[in-house]
């Protein structure tokens, strides 16, 4: 009897111990989402060809170890994780968009000066590899996709009179 208890509690705290540990290397074994399945799926109603897959493809490999690096730099931690999640249920919600949600999303998760640079720097990374993506597409296409054309700005001429 006392040999069947003895056991059972050995399993007992086995399995006590081994579970956190497996968890958490579920956790580091997580890896980012690639930049080219993100992008596919965003461009999914554009109806890509083959080779403007692979062109997408070879951007995303191209890119995604830079924004690896940036999503390093940037260091969050989960409260700012938490704050950035919240804050961007909050502006949809509110149908707040553009320049305001950013704004707002980026004082939720108070970034320290690094972050802060660190941030712009992945910003600036992701909007390089949108539109390296988006060029190749074909005006339809973007269309179809749902992407709007960025306006030209008017620029005033200095006349001297």
């Amino acid at each position: 009897m006392k040999f069947t208890v003895r056991t059972v509690l050995l399993l007992v705290l086995a399995l006590a111990i081994a579970a956190p540990v497996s968890a958490a290397e579920k956790k580091k074994n997580r890896k980012q989402a690639d930049p080219a399945a993100r992008m596919l799926k965003r461009l999914e109603k554009a109806e890509l060809d083959e080779e403007q897959v692979a062109k997408i493809k070879k951007l995303a490999a191209e890119y995604a170890p830079k924004l690896a690096d940036a999503r390093n730099k940037l260091g969050l931690t989960r409260e700012q994780k938490k704050a950035r999640k919240a804050a961007a249920r909050q502006n949809k919600t509110d149908g707040v968009k553009g320049k305001k949600a950013r704004q707002a999303v980026n004082a939720a998760m108070n970034l320290s000066e690094e972050q802060k640079e660190a941030n712009t720097e992945l910003s600036k990374l992701q909007a390089q590899f949108s539109k390296a993506a988006f060029a190749v597409l074909s005006d339809d296409q973007r269309d179809q996709a749902g992407i709007k054309a960025k306006r030209k700005k008017k620029r005033k001429k200095n006349r001297a009179e």
